[in-house]
């Protein structure tokens, strides 16, 4: 199944890039258009994450995909994007990995695999007044890295689907699912199931992280 059919309903157009700046720095351009769209890129040259962060793009090792959507909802609802953003990580490696391996959230925006970092989520947006004009939802996840040159230092060490021992053939098959889920997940936010989700998040948080809550 193409991705562009799992999308139809959802996404009115899907770009498969050979190189991006930035998959979410790219759906900016068509944000005033008002049609919903997904941007996937082999490569990333300026690949972002968190504040000043950057993320490692190397071709073809990694998923960047990032949506352009248009939620029903307020400004003060936004950080359902990133709810939604980090159950679809999280059911889509569920689908992918070994049941016994350990997949959960840890705050504000990343996505864990036995305690290292697997996924990150970058989510920006416009308002008007009170509501949202229009929102973008990046993912970014090691898919077949096996080495994270530059990344020492970081206090979470990162870690990919290749190292954790799952066989993937393609990023497509990662990509399908993805998009499968996010549309999935997003749909259910815009037909109001708010709270449902928000629980489910919560749920998926670090042991250390449910505690404090």
């Amino acid at each position: 199944m193409l991705i562009r059919e799992l999308t139809r309903g959802a996404f009115e157009d899907f770009d498969l890039l050979d190189v991006a700046d930035s998959t979410n720095d790219y759906l900016k351009r068509y944000a005033d258009q008002g049609r919903a769209r997904i941007v996937q890129a082999r490569m990333q040259t300026a690949g972002r994450g968190r504040g000043t962060r950057r993320w490692l793009s190397s071709r073809d090792e990694g998923l960047y995909i990032s949506f352009l959507v248009y939620p029903n909802w307020s400004a003060r609802l936004s950080r359902l994007l990133n709810v939604v953003g980090v159950l679809t990580v999280i059911e889509s490696l569920r689908s992918l990995l070994p049941p016994e391996l350990l997949v959960e959230a840890k705050l504000p925006n990343d996505v864990l695999l036995d305690k290292k970092k697997v996924a990150g989520i970058l989510v920006e947006l416009s308002t008007l007044g009170s509501e949202i004009k229009w929102a973008i939802v990046g993912i970014g996840m090691n898919v077949f890295q096996t080495e994270f040159p530059g990344l020492e230092q970081f206090r979470v060490p990162p870690t990919s689907v290749r190292l954790a021992g799952a066989r993937v053939d393609s990023m497509e098959a990662v990509a399908k699912q993805v998009v499968g889920s996010f549309s999935d997940y997003f749909r259910r936010a815009q037909e109001g199931e708010l709270s449902e989700l928000e629980q489910r998040f919560a749920g998926e948080l670090t042991g250390a992280e449910v505690r404090v809550k």
